[in-house]
């Protein structure tokens, strides 16, 4: 029998334990009890989710109102978890009909003639937008402070850019002319020559032959950063103003350094020029599980294929990228069980995902569970609540460490994350790249010290014992205490 020992020393090398440092551990000798913020209502005895109260521009017509809904939506929410969402009042700041056009050579306004007349370009620069949706929000603050609200967590969900997919979207619905047209007036500005010579690209044209070059990759990295300035003056400084020591994030912002580099869920690598912004407090990218690499994506020197469990590990690491890349604070997205396209909708591999997140050193997690989606079940909210009773079970209120950990192998079998408990007991998740119809307390050779039979190997875990107290929720994984 082929055996392999993981003392504490050897862990060491393969988890990379560091204490995180910063705004990282700002909760790190704190009590915890985790939460979850989410995008619908949830089932009111599911103590552990608050449903976001959301901020409609179409409700706004009477400010009065619109504050006095707020503030007495946030009183019903918990102590410490009062949060709102913006749905759309932030997404005008974009439109030209804020007087934010393209200009010719000669100081016209840029724009394509179509049958119904011309139609004038939408701007990268969006000075009047922008100050117009800040007083928006500023005056929305002052009201809602007036009023008595208050507010721990705004949420943004903000996902226009203008990076080369989202210019090529933004011409197919919207200008006839083609995208060529418009990339040709966007360097026709005479405000073009800083970002020009920022980027160092002479022809934006060039970010078309993605598949050529890395032009598009630059000009993503420009256009991530420009965005969150914007995102930063209209919405982000009014907050804080008023509610210095709220948090907010906005979807798809976050940090990947060079050091950790991987490409994203379609196999390319965005992060090559960048490694990565934020807005407002918090780091938030997506733990949805879904993966869509082209056959062939080598990592680690081994072809990744599309499986649960390398979508687990997969978005695990992106985790683990951010924690490491920044010390900035991570609030991540995660998706209801049966999203159709996650590759965990139909495994216990989510439930490994949702384990590992809440022990790796987050803050909280947002809920993504829209209730308008065919696949969405409240079943799934039931489960996620679930999931954070037993982590909460488990940390009884106590005082919890994190450990900054390294990057997984995309060949590893199993999968360790640690945290440590008052009077240093440690606590760990272990899951085993085992069959959909395998279980793992199948796999143990002995609870106490824990022996784990995986694949043919057997895992020793020195003086860590497995945790057989309750129901597990999940065939894939163990919890792992010390004696």
């Amino acid at each position: 029998m082929q055996a392999k020992y993981i003392s504490a020393f050897m862990i060491s090398f393969l988890l990379v334990w560091t204490s995180f440092s910063a705004c990282a551990d700002s909760h790190k000798n704190e009590s915890r009890n985790f939460v979850a913020y989410s995008w619908s209502q949830v089932a009111d005895d599911y103590s552990n989710i608050v449903a976001f109260h959301w901020l409609k521009s179409a409700d706004a017509q009477d400010m009065q109102a619109y504050v006095a809904s707020a503030v007495e939506a946030t009183q019903s929410m918990p102590e410490g978890h009062r949060v709102l969402f913006s749905w759309d009042i932030h997404r005008s700041m974009s439109l030209p009909s804020n007087g934010d056009f393209l200009f010719t050579a000669t100081g016209a306004v840029a724009g394509c003639m179509y049958e119904d007349g011309f139609r004038p370009y939408r701007s990268l620069w969006w000075d009047k937008g922008v100050a117009q949706i800040r007083r928006k929000f500023t005056e929305f603050f002052r009201l809602y402070s007036e009023a008595g609200g208050k507010l721990d967590v705004l949420v943004l969900d903000f996902e226009q850019g203008f990076s080369y997919w989202h210019l090529l979207d933004l011409v197919e619905k919207n200008y006839p002319c083609g995208l060529d047209h418009y990339l040709d007036a966007i360097q026709g500005d005479s405000r073009f020559s800083d970002i020009k010579n920022a980027v160092g690209m002479e022809d934006l044209k060039s970010i078309k032959l993605w598949f050529e070059n890395d032009n598009h990759l630059k000009w993503s990295a420009f256009s991530w950063a420009h965005l969150a300035k914007y995102i930063e003056q209209a919405i982000y400084q009014p907050l804080n103003k008023f509610y210095p020591d709220a948090d907010f994030s906005n979807y798809g912002y976050y940090y990947q350094s060079s050091e950790f580099e991987f490409p994203d869920i379609y196999g390319n690598n965005r992060h090559r020029y960048t490694d990565g912004i934020h807005v407002g407090s918090h780091q938030s990218r997506e733990l949805y599980g879904w993966m869509n690499l082209p056959a062939g994506t080598v990592l680690g020197d081994v072809e990744y294929a599309n499986t649960p469990f390398n979508a687990f590990r997969f978005a695990l690491n992106k985790l683990r990228a951010m924690l490491l890349s920044s010390p900035v604070p991570v609030s991540p997205w995660v998706a209801y069980k049966g999203f159709s396209y996650s590759h965990l909708k139909d495994n216990d591999f989510y439930q490994e995902l949702i384990f590992h997140t809440l022990l790796s050193g987050i803050d909280y997690l947002l809920y993504w569970n829209p209730s308008q989606q065919a696949d969405y079940s409240k079943r799934d909210d039931r489960l996620l609540n679930q999931l954070m009773d037993q982590v909460n079970a488990l940390i009884n209120n106590r005082k919890l460490d994190y450990l900054k950990q390294g990057i997984i192998s995309w060949l590893d079998e199993i999968i360790i994350t640690k945290a440590q408990l008052a009077q240093d007991i440690d606590l760990w998740r272990v899951s085993a790249n085992i069959g959909l119809d395998e279980q793992i307390d199948n796999m143990i050779v002995d609870a106490n010290p824990a022996k784990i039979k995986i694949n043919g190997i057997v895992y020793e875990f020195g003086s860590m014992r497995v945790l057989v107290e309750g129901n597990s929720l999940s065939d894939k994984g163990l919890w792992l205490i010390s004696n």
